[in-house]
């Protein structure tokens, strides 16, 4: 994570609650240094689940560009980072996001394999995404 994009990001929010900053403008700003959609929604309520400093974290954290690319070797470095940082949220979503991308799954069903069906090992969690569960009409 590039750690001056971290203290910029918080910087424009921090100006935005402080009454500062154009929201308009603040959205603008994190969209150039981030390169992600934020919504005023986003910017006025983050704070009803992530403290500052994590919701930061998920806005600068750069997404894995070459999600095309993740052979089943890379998948399950992916896997085990998630599941040996799973207290990283922004981590844990930027991971989540690539392997659904790759494996064409819907987002959540990374999480939802780890967190709601328990599954702890790597190579549990790639088979169930690497299965066919697309409905084929």
């Amino acid at each position: 994570m590039n750690l001056e994009n971290f203290e910029s990001i918080k910087r424009i929010i921090l100006e935005l609650e402080n009454g500062n900053l154009d929201i308009e403008l603040a959205i603008s700003q994190i969209k150039k240094l981030s390169d992600k959609e934020i919504t005023r929604y986003e910017l006025e309520n983050y704070w009803r689940s992530d403290g500052l400093d994590d919701f930061v974290r998920i806005i600068a954290m750069p997404e894995l560009k070459d999600w095309k690319e993740i052979s089943d070797l890379r998948a399950l470095e992916l896997i085990k980072e998630m599941i040996d940082k799973i207290n990283d949220t922004a981590l844990m979503l930027r991971n989540a996001t690539a392997l659904e991308k790759r494996f064409k799954k819907s987002s959540g069903t990374v999480m939802e394999l780890v967190f709601q069906k328990g599954i702890g090992s790597e190579n549990e969690i790639l088979t169930e995404l690497k299965k066919d569960t697309t409905i084929k009409l």
